[in-house]
């Protein structure tokens, strides 16, 4: 199971009692861990899907066929690497799993970041493994009032995942989060920033 220990105070309304506070946020934590397990599941069919087209298509297409057939060794290796990328998207995407949640007692309580949860579930996404690390290291470092440095290759999303994500984690109400990029991905960086957290309120 997963367990909310809320407080009433901790939700803003003092007409509900300390149990009513973590029935309620347990019946929210639910419905976004359904919610987003949807979300992941039509992720999975959809990539399974694709498989099995390209799938079908070298075995009914005479065109696609004839490429393989070919002694070619350039036109084979190019539809066999082809082929390659998508099952290895589709296995990914079957074999997803939350990084972020850790086993207290296996098989029956789990402990997990509620932040990450809200983020996966807002935008339809599932958190890597690194990204999950990076933001702990980030924040423990933060925790400990160290400075970190992290390099990332293009597309592992420091600007619509990592940044995001540090900018929720290190928002408390009480200090100002500032976001320095380049000059060149300043207008990108704000777009993704503003879609990020006016999502919810739309």
């Amino acid at each position: 199971r997963l367990r909310a220990n809320t407080k009433s105070s901790e939700l803003g309304n003092p007409y509900l009692s300390d149990l009513q506070a973590e029935r309620v946020m347990n019946a929210v934590l639910s419905y976004m861990l359904h919610t987003h397990r949807m979300g992941a599941a039509s992720q999975a069919i959809s990539a399974v899907v694709a498989l099995r087209k390209k799938l079908e298509d070298l075995h009914t297409n005479p065109k696609s066929r004839t490429n393989l057939q070919k002694n070619r060794e350039s036109v084979r290796a190019r539809v066999l690497e082809g082929l390659r990328q998508t099952a290895q998207a589709c296995a990914k995407r079957v074999a997803v799993r939350r990084q972020y949640v850790r086993d207290i007692q296996p098989g029956s309580m789990w402990e997990y970041d509620p932040r990450l949860l809200l983020f996966e579930f807002s935008f339809n996404l599932t958190l890597r493994d690194r990204q999950v690390r990076l933001f702990r290291e980030f924040m423990a470092a933060f925790k400990n009032k160290k400075s970190r440095v992290e390099q990332m290759i293009m597309g592992a999303g420091k600007t619509t995942v990592i940044g995001p994500l540090l900018v929720l984690g290190l928002s408390d109400g009480k200090r100002l989060v500032v976001q320095v990029v380049p000059a060149a991905l300043l207008e990108m960086s704000r777009a993704v920033l503003r879609q990020k957290f006016s999502l919810i309120v739309k």
